[in-house]
């Protein structure tokens, strides 16, 4: 923070001088900080050289923020002396620039007027926000003493010189407005192309809605941004409409980041996040309906920012109660933050008028935006990565002009090259009789997985046409289980140990159709196999609650990455790991084992997260009857 402050006043080489000191003028601006005149109330006639003001109130500027003895509507003055030494030459082509005002103001030097902005009484609805910059007469300089006197009407309780006017030649003085600026125009032109790409990567391919909410706050936030500039007089014909326009958008931003972290971090939005939206949209209608008010406009300013503290605060409870779960995905969004929050502290107490010090939010957000982009970077390229394998799987298919022939043709043909190099070796080695039952045995499993994928193809045809013919019979879902592992372990020559097996309560009977229960449990303990690691830890949890059978796998793998998350159901659709390690499989597993659920009453749930494994939750009525 200090490097900027030392870096912005190198940039401008300003120099501090009070009123009443001799100035020598030269390329240099003379900041005019100390030793002003203050006087509430209005007489024309303030504005002269030889006024007595001695009797006036001494000041420094900025004259910032709200009085909370004395009220400052209407008129008050300030009066600052200003001497050019006798025998020097008097400087030529000079400007000043008070900054902004509130609200309307008439400046003099020596007695002659110089500049204005609005009319006395003003309008409730005044520019407050352009820097007023006001060109000096050569004439109108004296050797010696001169005066420069600022008529202000304040329609707001607020004193109105809100920066320390600069004196110095007209050329410098624009230059150094314009250098001011230059870095917040940047930043907001920087921030609105951000947004655009993240836009444009959210609609090629997303796994949720977070790439479209940070692309909509980064534009927001990069129009808020140039409407905080003299920008804004390039993009609107008056001030008011921009003002009005910059409320809007300010009230949007708390909503629109709301959304993108609660989609970052793939959280169902609550009854609490809701009611703080619903106030977001109040004070936007405020804005609309109360009329051109200042007052109001301050009313409704420092309303959100108190309001503010809600989101701030349900954003840090997230990030505790969700810091383990996506460490990796949080790292930098907590990095980001730390940087930003200084920022956000000094530009809220700049708003409601405690501090008054140049902004500098844009830098914080600037730092803010750039660590989420790598982050959301990395995970777009990874998903246009899944997304072109999947593309390719899908080309590979229309290729054979059906989706589900070329999964099952790419299948049967893993399974019957393992067949010929198993009968090979019967044939060929003639190995002991040992080896040879051991052979046959591989021969029959790779049999039963060929018939287990056409039995799924056309149990799930069936099902979905509605012609499958249900029949229910009673079994034990401990001896289901266990016969499943059994031909899990055989088939996949997996004879893993890591998987817990825990039925809560007394084993139990089910009253279903076996065959459907059987490919439920089949599938997901097949993808267990399948993909993860046999030391794997992996738990498989089963109760019978008010005659719902309730399961829960759990495994402490990989997880799955985002981007499939919402295409995991989906028919014929493959992971990214199943393509690169070349897993066989037809890609209707879990649309069976979801089609299945639903047609036993029930639902099928997914949790998982890269890194921390991946949950499944099942349901279905344990008898068709309950």
């Amino acid at each position: 923070m200090k490097l900027f402050f030392i870096i912005t006043l190198l940039a401008t080489k300003l120099f501090s001088e009070d009123c009443s000191a001799a100035i020598n003028l030269g390329d240099d601006l003379v900041s005019l900080k100390g030793g002003w005149l203050f006087q509430r109330g209005d007489v024309i006639d303030w504005k002269d050289t030889n006024l007595d003001d001695s009797s006036w109130t001494r000041k420094s500027l900025p004259d910032f923020g709200k009085d909370k003895n004395v009220e400052t509507f209407g008129f008050y003055w300030y009066r600052c002396h200003i001497f050019f030494p006798e025998g020097t030459t008097l400087p030529t082509s000079i400007a000043i620039n008070l900054g902004k005002l509130r609200d309307a103001d008439e400046a003099y030097f020596n007695g002659n007027k110089i500049g204005s902005t609005a009319s006395f009484p003003p309008e409730l609805t005044i520019d407050t926000e352009r820097n007023r910059i006001y060109s000096i007469a050569d004439r109108f300089i004296l050797p010696g003493k001169n005066v420069l006197a600022i008529r202000i009407y304040s329609i707001t309780p607020s004193f109105g010189v809100t920066d320390v006017p600069q004196l110095g030649k007209e050329w410098k003085v624009n230059e150094t407005n314009v250098k001011s600026e230059i870095l917040p125009i940047l930043s907001g032109f920087i921030f609105i192309l951000m947004g655009c790409f993240f836009g444009l990567g959210s609609i090629v391919k997303t796994p949720n809605k977070s790439n479209l909410f940070f692309s909509l706050f980064s534009i927001f936030l990069g129009f808020y941004t140039l409407c905080r500039t003299s920008y804004r007089y390039l993009i609107f014909e008056d001030f008011i409409t921009s003002y009005e326009v910059e409320l809007l958008v300010l009230f949007c931003l708390p909503i629109l980041f709301i959304n993108f972290f609660t989609q970052f971090l793939n959280i169902k939005r609550n009854k609490y996040t809701f009611a703080y939206d619903i106030f977001q949209v109040i004070l936007i209608l405020l804005v609309l309906f109360i009329g051109r008010n200042p007052k109001r406009w301050v009313f409704l300013i420092d309303t959100n920012i108190i309001f503010l503290l809600l989101p701030v605060g349900y954003i840090i409870y997230l990030i505790r109660e969700n810091y383990k779960k996506h460490k990796k995905r949080l790292k930098l969004f907590f990095i980001g933050t730390l940087g930003l929050f200084p920022f956000i502290l000094i530009d809220a107490l700049k708003a409601i008028e405690i501090i008054n010090i140049p902004t500098t939010l844009h830098i914080g957000f600037m730092f803010f935006l750039i660590t989420i982009s790598i982050q959301i970077s990395e995970e777009m390229v990874d998903n246009y990565k899944n997304y072109q394998k999947q593309e390719g799987e899908l080309v590979k298919m229309e290729r054979v002009k059906t989706n589900f022939l070329f999964n099952v043709s790419s299948e049967f043909k893993s399974y019957l090259d393992r067949s010929q190099i198993l009968i090979r070796e019967l044939i060929v080695d003639k190995p002991k009789e040992k080896i040879v039952l051991e052979r046959l045995n591989d021969l029959e499993s790779l049999s039963g997985l060929m018939k287990s994928m056409i039995r799924d193809a056309i149990v799930l045809t069936q099902l979905e046409n509605k012609k499958y013919d249900s029949f229910t019979e009673r079994f034990s879902i401990k001896d289901l289980i266990a016969e499943i592992l059994h031909l899990l372990k055989s088939r996949h020559k997996d004879n893993r140990n890591s998987l817990e097996v825990v039925i809560i309560g007394d084993d139990f009977e089910v009253a279903q159709n076996k065959e459907l229960v059987f490919l439920v449990f089949y599938h997901l303990l097949e993808n267990l196999f399948l993909y993860t690691e046999k030391k794997t830890k992996a738990s498989l949890k089963l109760e019978n609650i008010n005659k719902y059978l309730i399961a829960e796998l759990k495994d402490s793998g990989e997880g799955i990455p985002y981007a499939e998350q919402s295409d995991i159901f989906k028919k014929f659709v493959r992971g990214g790991k199943a393509l690169e390690e070349d897993i066989p499989g037809s890609g209707i597993g879990l649309t069976l084992v979801k089609t299945i659920c639903k047609h036993l009453g029930g639902n099928l749930k997914l949790d998982s997260s890269p890194g921390n494994g991946t949950n499944f939750y099942i349901q279905f009525k344990i008898s068709p009857y309950s």
